[in-house]
């Protein structure tokens, strides 16, 4: 596979999720949904969800057996493991930025503490 692919798991099978810029740019354009806004708009996370499913599904050559209107069932069982996939998608950088500026759920790993000893 030549893409970054993740996987969540729904009613014990293994689903391939994908997201990336063209995934952002189909999302903002059909539903007016960026990263930036999700935070105050939690009912977003099903469309990211089946957008990335769907890019999964046509990265690994599978068939998506789920539909759009299966993602909040979807999400009360895999929520944590979407959101803490969902930054390995994005720079860093990115990601940092959304943080500042209050924009996505923290879901980042976090960082590490130094501890200097004496």
């Amino acid at each position: 596979m030549a893409a970054s692919v993740e996987f969540i798991t729904y009613n014990e099978k293994r689903y391939p999720i994908k997201l990336g810029i063209y995934s952002l740019m189909v999302l903002q354009n059909r539903e007016g949904i960026s990263l930036d806004n999700i935070n105050s708009n939690p009912e977003l996370y099903a469309p990211i969800l089946f957008m990335a499913l769907q890019q999964g599904a046509q990265i690994t050559k599978e068939t998506l057996d789920l539909v759009e209107d299966d993602m909040n069932l979807v999400l009360d069982e895999c929520f944590v493991e979407f959101t803490t996939i969902l930054p390995k998608f994005f720079p860093e950088e990115m990601l940092e930025k959304l943080m500042e500026d209050g924009g996505m759920v923290q879901v980042t790993k976090p960082k590490k503490k130094i501890i200097k000893k004496k």
